[in-house]
């Protein structure tokens, strides 16, 4: 079965990761109770940290604008990246929420609407500026790991956890060309598990198999999915296109579509394919990082090589995670 979708008609539903805190609302918010719209935000107001706890902890992770205001919300969303990007002054976990919510309604566009080369290009380009910011402050990089990013159970957070490791530990790592290749690396990272997120699967935690041959059909066909939507697009690069087909891929050869090994995959698909798992760990609401940690280090040993373990210890470290 596929996860109800929440719908409340003359609106338009967004996720609650993407409204940035702390700033002010050009548009009035509102929750759906027993299918009607009720106001939670009113313009002017803001969506403060209280108020967004209060929404996790009724685990509402949708909520509504008016159909005629979703261009004000895009506008609004660009207008508080800009801010994030610029302005030192306001607090690391707003600038970090800020760039956060940009990326992931990006990412939910690619997931909701009909590919084309403006939205792909649109989207691409704020992946990148999320990548820059992370890089330009360790403290944004720290607070999202730390906090396990803004937990939801579905492949937008998934996305926006598992390109903020990428990005740390090919820096670790040392890759070559990451600067050059840091947009293709965050695309890559964000849109590998496009398909799931559009056919309304549930997230597995690490361990839980499926109980619906339907929904374990088309996650075992996942990353061809993505690769043929973004396949013949000359406006998708090479790297983008090996990291959605390998992401599943392991190392040891044990992954799939094409049971690949070692030097067989592109290293930052490798990347991608480290993190992927681990955050079937970690980025899971409820779950601590060290029980994470350890379960994935065992999980991990034999599938890759042992590089890959240390260098994500030592990132963890470093960022005093």
């Amino acid at each position: 079965m596929k996860k109800a979708r929440l719908t409340i008609p003359g609106f338009s539903s967004v996720r609650v990761s993407t409204v940035p805190l702390s700033s002010k609302l050009p548009l009035d918010f509102f929750v759906r109770v027993g299918g009607k719209a009720i106001r939670y935000g009113a313009t002017g107001e803001s969506l403060d940290a209280e108020r967004y706890d209060r929404l996790k902890k009724h685990k509402v992770s949708k909520v509504f604008i008016r159909e005629d205001e979703e261009e004000k919300y895009r506008a609004f969303l660009e207008s508080t990246l800009v801010e994030a990007e610029n302005n030192s002054q306001l607090s690391i976990q707003s600038r970090s929420h800020a760039v956060q919510s940009s990326a992931e309604a990006a990412l939910s566009d690619l997931a909701s609407e009909e590919l084309s080369e403006k939205l792909y290009l649109k989207s691409t380009d704020i992946f990148d500026r999320f990548g820059t910011f992370l890089k330009k402050n360790d403290e944004s990089v720290q607070h999202l790991l730390a906090k396990g990013g803004l937990k939801t159970d579905d492949y937008i957070s998934h996305g926006s956890h598992v390109a903020t490791f990428a990005l740390a530990m090919s820096e670790e790592l040392g890759l070559a060309g990451l600067n050059d290749k840091q947009k293709s690396l965050m695309t890559g990272a964000f849109m590998h598990d496009l398909s799931l997120e559009k056919a309304g699967i549930p997230r597995r935690p690490a361990g839980e198999s499926f109980t619906d041959p339907e929904q374990e059909k088309v996650w075992k066909s996942h990353a061809t999915d993505v690769a043929k939507e973004l396949d013949g697009k000359d406006f998708v690069d090479r790297l983008v296109m090996d990291i959605v087909l390998q992401h599943e891929e392991r190392p040891s050869g044990e992954g799939f579509p094409r049971k690949l090994k070692g030097l067989e995959m592109d290293p930052y698909a490798t990347v991608v394919s480290f993190v992927n798992l681990f955050d079937r760990y970690f980025g899971v609401p409820g779950v601590e990082l060290n029980s994470a940690l350890k379960d994935f280090s065992t999980a991990a040993i034999g599938q890759y090589d042992l590089k890959y373990l240390d260098a994500l210890k030592k990132v963890l470290k470093k960022l005093g995670v």
